[in-house]
């Protein structure tokens, strides 16, 4: 029963996919956070996130186009068999779900559910196969499950003695890594039939593990009370010694030869994503980029060109063995976008708080241009007369308090001048047109959203505006008019206004 709920959920999910016509704009490549990253040669790769988001690009980077998963678990970790298959792990610790394992066998033009039809898991962390046929998951909480016919069918294998699987890693077919929480790395050497544990520590979480050859390894993690981690061996995890110590909280650890390796992470406190990278082994460390948000993964395609992503859809590249970072994904605004409005097919504006600041597009939306600056103001709509002429209505806070306004910009957003502001602690919620020079603007009290709606009406371009109704309704949220005549404002409390003359 179980098993047929979530396929149920699969399969709706897909069919919604198969209706979705909108694109991504802003931000690019997807605002959600990005938690694994993996390459099949120089110019294709994959990230997987956040609500079933995988991304590929075709180019090194330079562009993405977002793929359907067919979910909306957050995916851990990507892992390419060959240019066409390809693997993602899927997480929930749902009791009602379950996160299966996806795969595509066409670059991932379509991926499906390749666990489903064989065991139930929960909770998938890490993915990887040392050859195309064999394949191990993490299951965060139940063990590891395996695969010998390339992904058709799972079944599960002894798991190793942690409380969480954090990261896997196979140096052959039978001889493979675990690491996770209590700091605890394990090892087997007969395809998981069973586990040795080789290093634990209690207070210590570990992200992530990589070999770069049969005796030669890395494990990357934070203790919890606070400073990051890397340990390596040198003779096949038989033990494992202190790499690095220092504040970044590391996530994800890979290496492009027995000397050159990278680790990404976050700094406690600041939240701040950082790469650091070692030329000698392990021996020392340097830090290489103190990046914004946190970073989650880190994959390289030869000795100089790698990437790394994280929080917020960031994807950085490096060309050179990370002595730079380049930022591949764009943001025109971090603000939260609340309103748009088109005068053609091509040219339109929105506005936004958290700080308001407006953005524009000449070009259907491809690209979007930020243009000036709201300080310490929040835009709740826009509308515009035609292609120069708009207006926005929002709200800006002092010190001491919050007033409502309306302003006006004349040369397409480029600029803006006050024509309008409200008394203390209002709020604009909405403004409407419905010709060049008549036109509503509806607002709120702030401090009591049941008193103190206002309706100001201008007739002349937003000159002068004329309040035609307040105080005695409650604050109202958006005005909309049919024609010149008929209108309707809407607010707090199941408010409905209709107006007619």
């Amino acid at each position: 029963m179980k098993k047929t709920l979530i396929l149920s959920t699969v399969l709706a999910l897909l069919a919604l996919n198969s209706f979705a016509q909108w694109t991504l704009q802003n931000p690019i490549p997807t605002g959600n956070s990005l938690k694994s990253v993996c390459f099949t040669d120089a110019n294709t790769g994959y990230a997987v996130g956040d609500l079933g988001t995988i991304v590929k690009t075709i180019d090194g980077g330079t562009s993405w186009a977002s793929q359907s998963s067919g979910t909306l678990f957050q995916l851990t970790s990507v892992f390419f068999t060959d240019a066409n298959t390809g693997f993602a792990a899927s997480y929930s610790i749902e009791t009602f779900a379950y996160g299966p394992i996806f795969k595509t066998v066409n670059g991932g033009n379509t991926w499906a559910c390749c666990s489903c039809d064989s065991i139930d898991t929960s909770g998938l962390t890490s993915i990887h196969f040392p050859d195309p046929n064999t394949g191990y998951a993490a299951v965060e909480l139940q063990g590891i499950i395996k695969t010998t016919n390339g992904g058709r069918s799972w079944h599960y294998a002894a798991g190793p003695a942690m409380s969480r699987i954090k990261s896997i890693f196979f140096t052959g077919p039978d001889t493979g890594y675990a690491v996770g929480d209590s700091g605890t790395i394990s090892k087997t050497t007969d395809g998981s039939l069973s586990w040795t544990t080789q290093y634990n520590e209690k207070w210590i979480v570990l992200n992530s593990v990589f070999f770069t050859d049969a005796n030669n390894g890395y494990a990357a993690g934070y203790n919890i009370f606070g400073g990051g981690l890397i340990l390596k061996t040198i003779d096949g995890g038989t033990h494992w010694t202190p790499s690095w110590n220092g504040p970044t909280y590391f996530a994800s650890v890979f290496f492009t030869s027995a000397s050159n390796g990278y680790a990404v992470g976050s700094t406690p406190g600041n939240n701040n994503g950082t790469i650091l990278k070692t030329t000698d082994g392990g021996t020392t460390w340097t830090i290489t980029h103190p990046a914004t948000p946190n970073l989650y993964s880190v994959y390289f395609t030869d000795t100089n060109t790698g990437y790394s992503v994280g929080d917020g859809g960031t994807v950085l590249k490096t060309t050179d063995a990370g002595t730079s970072w380049n930022v591949q994904s764009s943001r025109v605004t971090t603000g939260t976008l609340t309103s748009v409005h088109f005068t053609d097919a091509n040219t339109g504006h929105a506005v936004g708080w958290n700080d308001g600041s407006p953005v524009n597009t000449s070009t259907a939306g491809v690209p979007w241009v930020a243009t000036s600056h709201y300080m310490n103001m929040s835009c709740n709509s826009v509308f515009f007369t035609d292609a120069n002429t708009g207006f926005a209505a929002g709200v800006g806070c002092g010190e001491v308090q919050c007033w409502g306004f309306i302003d006006k910009t004349t040369d397409g957003g480029v600029t803006w001048t006050s024509v309008y502001t409200g008394g203390p602690w209002s709020s604009f919620n909405s403004v409407f047109f419905t010709d060049s020079n008549t036109g509503y603007a509806v607002s709120g009290d702030r401090t009591n959203v049941y008193t103190n709606g206002t309706i100001l009406k201008t007739i002349n371009g937003g000159i002068d505006w004329k309040i035609i109704s307040s105080g005695s309704i409650h604050s109202l949220n958006s005005v909309f008019f049919a024609d010149a005549n008929t209108g309707f404002a809407v607010g707090y409390g199941g408010t409905i206004l209709k107006t007619t003359n």
